[in-house]
């Protein structure tokens, strides 16, 4: 067994506490998030501290810290003030333009208009949807949960409506990875691909049916 590093996060500089986590916990998925404030205007953000909580009742999180500054961001005073939000898959296809939602605009600054994305109707909440997007996840917040000692919230929204490009399903009815061209947050500025993927047996997926 090779030898560990211990780091302990109360004594660890924040810099190098963020590096770890976000250098450890990999690849993980990005939600570029669509919310509206008050007045309708707008705000599209990524987010990779993301990922899916349940599938019975479809429930999806997504952690939102503060700016440098210790401003809200957007993204989460727009979801307490609405209690609703898009969740937008990101392709390869978007990957440069999620990226540019991801700077610093002043928050009357319509991100759709800024990078090029095309804003379509939801159709049971108020934000809008990405139509570059494959995959949108319309959501209602459940909570919003502080976190102890941190800077994040823990949002949990319920996917009220789940629309997918119908390319991206196969003849099984199964989501088509090689089709989705999802992409995957590394570390820094790495991203991943959905280009390898390999299959494992194990008896307790068989209730949903074979994987591919």
């Amino acid at each position: 067994m090779a030898d560990k590093i211990r780091f302990i996060p109360d004594q660890t500089d924040p810099a190098r506490l963020y590096k770890l986590v976000a250098g450890l916990v990999v690849p993980r998925p990005i939600a570029l998030t669509s919310t509206v404030d008050a007045q309708g205007r707008a705000n599209l953000a990524p987010f990779s501290w993301f990922n899916a909580i349940a599938a019975d009742t479809p429930h999806l999180c997504l952690s939102i810290g503060e700016h440098p500054g210790g401003r809200t961001k957007d993204t989460l005073a727009n979801i307490l003030s609405t209690g609703e939000f898009v969740i937008n898959a990101v392709g390869e296809s978007i990957a440069t333009r999620m990226d540019a939602c991801a700077r610093e605009y002043p928050p009357d600054v319509d991100e759709f208009a800024a990078t090029g994305l095309t804003p379509v109707p939801a159709s049971l909440v108020r934000p809008p949807c990405v139509a570059e997007s494959s995959a949108w996840f319309e959501c209602r917040l459940v909570q919003a949960l502080p976190l102890p000692r941190s800077s994040y919230t823990l949002v949990i929204g319920e996917a009220v409506a789940i629309h997918v490009d119908a390319g991206a399903i196969d003849a099984r009815g199964r989501i088509d990875m090689a089709a989705l061209r999802n992409i995957g947050r590394l570390a820094g500025n790495a991203y991943c691909r959905l280009d390898q993927p390999f299959s494992l047996e194990h008896d307790s997926f068989n209730r949903y049916g074979p994987h591919p």
